[in-house]
């Protein structure tokens, strides 16, 4: 795979001969840049009103992918790097547009800084490349100089400001160099934007509140300086330019030749129209879902039916992966059953044929009883199907097309208990230390305490022999069909407190985090660890891990403490742990000394890994008033690992925000207002820089609106 893809979007016209020329001048300079560094290159033409149709040719003959946008009616620059990006093969993508010139030191230096950057380790982060603008005289100044000598000499008038070259610097140009998934998930360029003009404000604006910004941000988010000649700390251009000021720091930057700007085939008609569509998407954007749709990967023609409703929170958290399974189209399982509660196989056929879909979504296809009706039917029949839903290690979600949890087929052991390398061991090992270390959890958990001070809590010694007990909530989906015939959920922690009277071990039980209100007095026999102990300290301690069938199972086993299980679970492998079937092996495995096959630990665990997609998950905390239960709903995912059908799309190793400190150097010239501003004005409200402006905002529109009605020019 190719470090980089380069996109080169154009449209060529009659008024505007020097395209052509340029996209001539690009194709050579990549054609002999990759003889250095190895890149995609991909020229994308939308619309053309002077047609050329050896451009193809010769763009293909010097090693370059060229498609052809045959939908475009009016020239869209956005569509083009749509386009591009979506048939880019490599992991970081970029733009150049044609007018845009760069040294291949630059672009070594691009490579150099997104490596120690960490841009594919974190699809968050981002670059933006300044550009400076050159002036008429200085354009024809520098194309009679050696090209090695240009971006040095457009530098030099930069920094004395002698030579009359530039015009003019931009912190902040449409060259990003950024993840080809983040770019995918976040929507690309807004299609809504026709013609010229802010476009890429919108993308940024996007791209900052979601995924790198500064810690404190401008005030007046919605003032527009006008210009890229300003010093004050006030408006979007400003938190955009501190991106671009970092890779300046870095000596990293673009210059724009000059060229005369006829609005040829109605190019420039759309500016005012776009400008106040992109102010009015800034008041309302607050998270990614607020965008444009993702982008399909590949120009994927794959349809999948996802049953929820528009618009809800498990729509918005698989965001990130629509890319890679198709267009989603939603539908409630009501549609598909008649009034007396039937299930209409006929229309759902019918609906599935009429609409193309390929693939069926499930989120928890036991959330429902008309949701586990379809799911058995479609599970029967050879209908291509998914199952999604939170997986068992830290961060993981599952994208399952063999089932749901305990019974789908993918956590067969023919499936991981295969051969690994000697590498695969270590990789294994690395992976059950960091999660056994880190302090990230699938529920909320205290700090660690250590081994001493959880036994002196709990009143135990090293001595003891402690069956640990992770409770379940009630209402859980493998409490409700997994929770086999030996057990209920409260007849379950009746039998362990009957066992606990006569055993020489000591029951140790934690609630969980989401249940409200347990009656532990009913339990005289078990110790209950106070609410907030931190469930890694309790495994730690414990001889044996004792449960119906809760995802701790696998943290157990990653610690290498075996676990008894009363249920069904997905994890259920022999020598690892113990699925019984009677309270006599219950009571007989509780008094044994058990073992755990480490080797199949690794293998399973790196099985996961390869298996379950990764993700920083934000959620809503719902306070059921009438039940025991805290609600947790997903809202949003950042995926930072993709894995579906064996097929990986995304391999980095996490998805924080990136935060440019207040003190660091791209934001020094802005240091003195941050410092005025940082004790009165809250440093990521969108609200309150958004509520602020709205005022002068419509002061604008009205400005607007008398210059056109005296005949002024709008500028």
């Amino acid at each position: 795979m190719s470090v980089l893809s380069i996109i080169i979007p154009f449209g060529t016209s009659k008024e505007r001969p020097y395209i052509e020329e340029r996209v001539l001048e690009k194709s050579l300079f990549l054609k002999e840049l990759k003889k250095e560094i190895d890149i995609e290159s991909i020229f994308v033409e939308g619309f053309s009103s002077k047609i050329n149709i050896k451009l193809k040719e010769i763009l293909e003959r010097d090693g370059h992918i060229y498609i052809k946008d045959n939908t475009q009616k009016r020239y869209s620059l956005g569509a083009c790097r749509n386009l591009g990006v979506q048939i880019a093969n490599s992991a970081l993508i970029t733009f150049f547009d044609v007018d845009y010139y760069i040294s291949v030191e630059s672009i070594k230096k691009i490579l150099n800084v997104a490596k120690i950057k960490g841009l594919e380790k974190n699809p968050n982060m981002f670059l933006i490349i300044p550009c400076a603008f050159l002036t008429k005289a200085g354009s024809e100044f520098l194309r009679k100089q050696r090209r090695e000598y240009w971006e040095t000499i457009v530098q030099h008038d930069i920094i004395t400001k002698s030579g009359g070259i530039v015009r003019f610097l931009s912190p902040s140009s449409s060259t990003i160099v950024i993840s080809k998934h983040k770019y995918l998930e976040i929507g690309g360029n807004d299609p809504k934007f026709v013609g010229h003009g802010y476009e890429d404000f919108d993308l940024f604006y996007r791209l900052f509140i979601s995924c790198q910004h500064p810690e404190t941000l401008p005030i007046k988010m919605l003032y527009d300086q006008k210009s890229w000649n300003f010093v004050d700390y006030k408006g979007f251009r400003a938190m955009f330019s501190v991106c671009g000021y970092e890779s300046l720091m870095y000596g990293i930057m673009m210059y724009h030749l000059w060229h005369p700007e006829p609005n040829n085939d109605h190019y420039l008609d759309n500016i005012n129209v776009n400008h106040d569509y992109f102010y009015e998407r800034i008041k309302k954007y607050h998270l990614v879902a607020d965008g444009p749709q993702p982008l399909l990967n590949l120009n994927s023609n794959k349809r999948v039916l996802m049953f929820t409703k528009e618009n809800s929170s498990v729509l918005r958290s698989v965001r990130g992966i629509i890319p890679y399974i198709g267009t989603v189209i939603t539908k409630i399982e009501d549609e598909f059953f008649s009034s007396a509660g039937e299930f209409l196989c006929k229309d759902f056929h019918l609906y599935l044929e009429n609409n193309n879909i390929t693939s069926i979504l499930f989120p928890n296809p036991y959330g429902n009883e008309k949701r586990i009706i379809i799911y058995n039917y479609v599970k029967s029949s050879s209908l291509k199907y998914y199952c999604f839903d939170r997986g068992a290690l830290p961060d993981s979600w599952f994208f399952d097309s063999n089932g749901f949890n305990y019974d789908s087929s993918s956590y067969c052991e023919k499936n991981w208990n295969v051969c690994i390398s000697e590498q695969e061991k270590e990789q294994a090992i690395q992976i059950i230390t960091n999660l056994v270390m880190s302090n990230n959890y699938l529920e909320i958990q205290g700090g660690r305490e250590g081994k001493e001070k959880t036994y002196a809590i709990l009143g135990l010694s090293e001595s003891d022999r402690i069956v640990f007990i992770p409770l379940q909530t009630e209402n859980d989906t493998v409490i409700k069909y997994f929770s086999g015939d030996l057990f209920s959920y409260d007849s379950f922690l009746d039998c362990c407190n009957s066992i606990a009277a006569d055993s020489k071990s000591k029951f140790v039980a934690k609630k969980h985090p989401l249940t409200k209100f347990l009656d532990k007095e009913k339990y005289p026999n078990i110790i209950f660890a106070p609410d907030d102990t931190n469930i890694s300290d309790l495994i730690e301690i414990s001889t044996v891990v004792l449960t119906i069938n809760s995802g701790v199972g696998v943290l157990a086993m990653m610690h290498m403490k075996p676990c008894i299980i009363t249920g069904k679970a997905f994890y259920s492998i022999a020598g690892v742990n113990y699925e019984i079937s009677s309270i006599e092996e219950l009571v007989g495995y509780l008094d044994s000394n058990l073992t755990v096959d480490k080797d199949k630990v690794l293998k399973f665990i790196l099985y996961l890994s390869k298996f379950y997609c990764f993700g920083k998950s934000y959620y809503k905390i719902i306070n059921e008033v009438n039940t025991n239960r805290i609600q947790k709903i997903v809202n949003y995912i950042n995926f930072y690992k993709i894995n579906i059908d064996g097929q990986n799309y995304l391999n980095s190793d996490n998805a924080d925000v990136s935060i440019y400190k207040d003190n660091c150097l791209a934001c020094k010239i802005y240091l003195k207002d941050i410092k005025d501003y940082k004790n009165g004005f809250a440093k990521s409200s969108h609200d309150a820089y958004v509520k602020d402006q709205e005022t002068s905002y419509f002061k604008s529109k009205v400005k607007r609106l008398i210059k056109l009605i005296r005949g002024s020019k709008i500028k």
